[in-house]
């Protein structure tokens, strides 16, 4: 059973996963109102990536009230597997960035181009 967040830190943790799943909700509305333009594989990313994200705040949420209880070997493990989830979070993220940069700068040249036939250039 859960109970009130004892520290600060886990109050941190319970807020920001809480504001991820309100943004998730509010990235999924646009991908259904067609107002984004995004890739299969974009979607793919950012769901895996709120998944892990939020794996990783309750995984610190529930870390915290654990602390200095059990085995410090059995913490290290515990600590050393949210660093890897973070650090894979950070590379998706990076991913999406790239994924996202290419989708705009293919956008740019497509408008390009088409101002430039409006305008009679044959380029």
């Amino acid at each position: 059973m859960l109970s009130v967040p004892a520290t600060l830190w886990q109050w941190v943790a319970l807020v920001c996963a809480v504001a991820v799943g309100v943004l998730f909700v509010t990235e999924i509305r646009r991908w259904l109102g067609g107002w984004v333009l995004v890739t299969h594989k974009q979607k793919a990313i950012r769901i895996c990536l709120v998944v892990l994200i939020e794996t990783l705040l309750a995984m610190v949420y529930l870390g915290l009230r654990q602390q200095g209880v059990g085995d410090p070997i059995r913490e290290l493990i515990y600590w050393s597997i949210c660093v890897t989830i973070g650090l894979v979070i950070l590379i998706l993220a990076l991913l999406d960035l790239l994924a996202t940069s290419r989708g705009y700068s293919r956008l740019r040249q497509r408008v390009i181009r088409e101002t430039l036939r409006e305008n009679g250039d044959k380029r």
